[in-house]
């Protein structure tokens, strides 16, 4: 007997077991909605599983083959040995901030930036990649905030040390 058979009209006395066969169908009904439901997120959750690795297996050849027809990137100047394409002495910090340059990025920033024996890119006997640095972080902060990390007197030593 489906739901729609059953009346829905007020319950008489004597329809008492008549209300309780309608609560029976319509648990029965929730019971099997519910089975239903577990079973689509069930399969919906294999289905997303096996596309996920379908996908996966797809990116991974497409990744190898294109690894296979295209040469590695090239490397930024400085990296084979090769003189910075922009000269250091271009690069002066003015007192305001200034954008840099993407071959002045290329030309002054190391690939990496590591701890060597207590110095950030190169050992303190070789300071030349931390100048470089230096000078770029300048241009693109400025000297008023660099002017401003450190206490007025260290600055004059600083300038004294320098100019005399």
């Amino acid at each position: 007997m489906l739901l729609h058979d059953v009346p829905l009209s007020p319950p008489a006395p004597h329809s008492a077991s008549r209300l309780e066969r309608v609560e029976q169908l319509v648990k029965d009904l929730e019971s099997r909605v519910h089975d239903a439901e577990y079973r689509i997120r069930l399969d919906l959750l294999q289905r997303d599983s096996a596309w996920r690795e379908r996908i996966m297996g797809a990116m991974s050849l497409l990744c190898r083959m294109l690894a296979a027809v295209v040469p590695d990137s090239p490397s930024r100047g400085h990296r084979e040995g090769r003189m910075p394409t922009v000269p250091e002495e271009s690069l002066i910090p003015d007192v305001n901030a200034r954008a840099i340059t993407l071959d002045e990025y290329d030309a002054h920033v190391p690939e990496k930036v590591e701890l060597v024996r207590g110095y950030l890119i190169s050992s303190a006997d070789d300071p030349e990649a931390r100048r470089r640095l230096l000078r770029l972080l300048l241009v693109n902060a400025g000297l008023i905030a660099a002017v401003a990390l450190a206490p007025e007197e260290r600055w004059r030593e600083a300038l004294r040390q320098v100019y005399g």
